[in-house]
Formats: C-alpha cells, structure tokens, sequence
C-alpha cells in the first residue's frame, strides 16, 4: 500500500514540479530560454527581434521590454528612430502640419508664403489629404536603405504612408 502511495505522490510531485517551473515562463520578467524566443516571436513577428549569437536571457529580456515600449506613432518617435539608425537628424515634413509647408507664394513674390511656394526655393506643397509624410534624411550609418525603410515602417502609425529620400 505505501509503494502505491509512494508512486502516485512521486508523479504528483513532478506534475507540482513542471507547473511551478511553467509559472515562471508565464511573465517576461520571469522567462528564461526558449521561453524568451518564443515571446519575442509573439510579440514581434517572426524574426521580428531575434536573439543575438550567445545573448544571455538578461540583455535579450531587455532588448525585448525596450522595443514593447519604445515610443512610436508620432514625429519625434521617427526622428529618435532615425538618428538612432542613421546619426543623421531627418527632415521631417507633414503635408497638413503649416510650420512645414507653410502658405503657398508666387515666383513674384516668394516670401509671401514664408518661402515656399511655386517657383520658390525648397519648395514644400501642403496637401488637405492626412496620412503621409515625406522624410529627407542621409544614409549616414545605417547599413543600407532598407534598413531605414525599416525603421520608418516599424514607428509610423499603421496606416500612414512615410515617403523617404535618402542622400548619400
């Protein structure tokens, strides 16, 4: 009678074993191992944050809380993204923002609109149409132009057309 006890207590036992050790993957603060990876894919897609080569559980968790609160949707966010990228500060112009695009002017008179304006120089249209902005940046230290493309597409709003001109 007591080896039939001993056995079911030593399989309820491990059961009580592996349901604490799950406890301790159920919050990022707490995870560890491929426990971490698979948040990280949750959270961020596939092959959204990988782990880097030999990362310990530590640094990634904070790479991962880092990117799941980084700010993002507004201009600052996709200046502070870009410089981070590019060490470049962006130009960043907003079709209904006035402080971008100003009021039109004329050829003849082109400080009638603060500058901008046909036939004026560093000409900006303002457009009545939201959900795009124009970025004009440099390449600066980013790896290439996709990786900046990249960086746009993951701060903007969903929704929102970023259009980018890179100078060398």
């Amino acid at each position: 009678m007591a080896a039939i006890l001993r056995g079911f207590g030593a399989v309820l036992a491990g059961i009580w074993q592996l349901m604490q050790e799950c406890s301790l993957q159920m919050r990022l603060a707490t995870m560890s191992g491929a426990f971490l990876d698979m948040a990280a894919e949750d959270y961020f897609g596939d092959g959204g944050l990988v782990r880097q080569a030999s990362e310990p559980d530590v640094v990634y968790r904070k790479r991962i809380r880092a990117a799941l609160f980084a700010e993002r949707n507004t201009r600052q966010a996709v200046t502070n993204a870009l410089v981070a990228v590019t060490g470049v500060h962006p130009v960043i112009i907003e079709t209904l923002n006035a402080s971008d695009c100003h009021a039109l002017a004329c050829a003849s008179v082109p400080a009638m609109g603060g500058g901008y304006g046909y036939g004026a120089q560093a000409l900006r249209y303002g457009s009545l149409q939201g959900g795009q902005f124009f970025v004009e940046t440099q390449l600066g230290k980013a790896a290439d132009l996709a990786t900046v493309c990249r960086v746009v597409d993951q701060t903007a709003a969903m929704g929102v057309t970023g259009w980018i001109k890179v100078k060398n």
